[in-house]
């Protein structure tokens, strides 16, 4: 079958996260994943925000942190300048588009359409707005059921929680089938249920405040250019350059 190159867009990586596109890569094997240094630049933009989208955000940069990257300009015919790295990923075929000179001076959705448009790149996006508008350029939009993806931590809070839950319902079966139950002994049960309930609360609390922990940043870092601090972004509102 023939390879097909699709470009993601911020608003996929944010509700497919890391662990959904390798899991689509995985399923559509002969898909090749490219995304844009503007998808980079306002991912870097959300990695300090609050909640799921800055964890997602600074999640999306761990899992490539350590992973090599090599030119590969023979994937597409470079337009413009540009240059194409791969991420030496097994799984999927992943490659960044870099452009320093835009045609256009727009928001970032006109950047990354003028790269999908310049490359014949299916545009993989779940953007209402996107949508319309890469339809109206006779960009082609991928179909694709986008489900969520738990993260290791919520996988691990449900597994609890079930666990939990069984070892209640466990214990009280216990007592039901006790002959000389008397109500002194309810307050051992009442005791235990709290004793599990706190347990559990401490547990989820704890593993969600491990996923949200935020980057510990050195002296190089903040000396390196932020999205909020780019020359070509200062002073400007938004994601407008």
């Amino acid at each position: 079958m023939q390879s097909k190159n699709l470009l993601l867009d911020t608003s996929t990586i944010i509700k497919l996260r890391y662990e959904g596109i390798k899991k689509f890569g995985k399923k559509d094997l002969c898909s090749n994943l490219f995304i844009t240094n503007i998808v980079l630049r306002e991912l870097d933009g959300l990695k300090n925000a609050d909640g799921k989208v800055g964890y997602i955000a600074r999640d999306f940069f761990r899992q490539l942190e350590d992973i090599n990257t090599k030119k590969d300009n023979s994937v597409l015919a470079i337009k413009n300048k540009d240059a194409i790295f791969k991420y030496d990923i097994d799984e999927i075929n992943l490659y960044v588009i870099i452009r320093e000179n835009y045609r256009h001076r727009d928001i970032n959705d006109t950047l990354i359409i003028e790269i999908a448009k310049d490359y014949n790149l299916a545009l993989f996006t779940v953007d209402s707005a996107m949508k319309v508008r890469a339809r109206s350029e006779g960009l082609e939009i991928v179909k694709y059921n986008v489900k969520h993806i738990k993260t290791i931590g919520e996988k691990r809070v449900i597994r609890a929680f079930w666990t939990i839950l069984a070892v209640m319902l466990g214990f009280g079966y216990y007592l039901a089938q006790l002959d000389n139950l008397i109500i002194e002994d309810m307050k051992y049960v009442i005791y235990f249920c709290a004793f599990i309930a706190s347990l559990l609360l401490t547990f989820i609390y704890a593993i969600l405040i491990g996923e949200a922990k935020p980057i510990k940043y050195t002296k190089e870092d903040l000396l390196r250019d932020d999205i909020s601090y780019a020359p070509e972004m200062r002073g400007i509102p938004g994601n407008i350059w």
